[in-house]
């Protein structure tokens, strides 16, 4: 189950559920810039609120689709790049015998 589960509100309908742009990049593990983009870009839709519209939110549903669609793994179950082992960890820098940065 992704992380976007532990923010679960009650009582509401998931349509209903909105999520704040700083909300969403902590529930993505993305900075609040980068979903700021995926709105501009029309990928992750958002809502505009309040006066003048200048309240974003993200509504649950949509949040829930794209992490669907876009295949996001929550970032507590993501492998940081010390703990891959092999030719993809040499590509990122990690020696293989030592698990040490190699500064690349």
């Amino acid at each position: 189950m992704h992380d976007i589960e532990w923010v679960k509100r009650k009582g509401l309908p998931a349509s209903l559920e909105l999520f704040t742009v700083a909300e969403a990049a902590s529930i993505l593990g993305v900075s609040r810039k980068l979903v700021g983009a995926w709105i501009r870009d029309g990928v992750l839709p958002a809502v505009r609120l309040g006066p003048g519209q200048r309240l974003l939110r993200i509504r649950r549903s949509d949040l829930e689709g794209f992490i669907a669609r876009y295949q996001i793994t929550p970032p507590s179950q993501r492998v940081r790049p010390e703990e891959v082992e092999g030719e993809v960890g040499r590509m990122v820098g990690v020696r293989e015998s030592e698990g040490e940065d190699v500064g690349t």
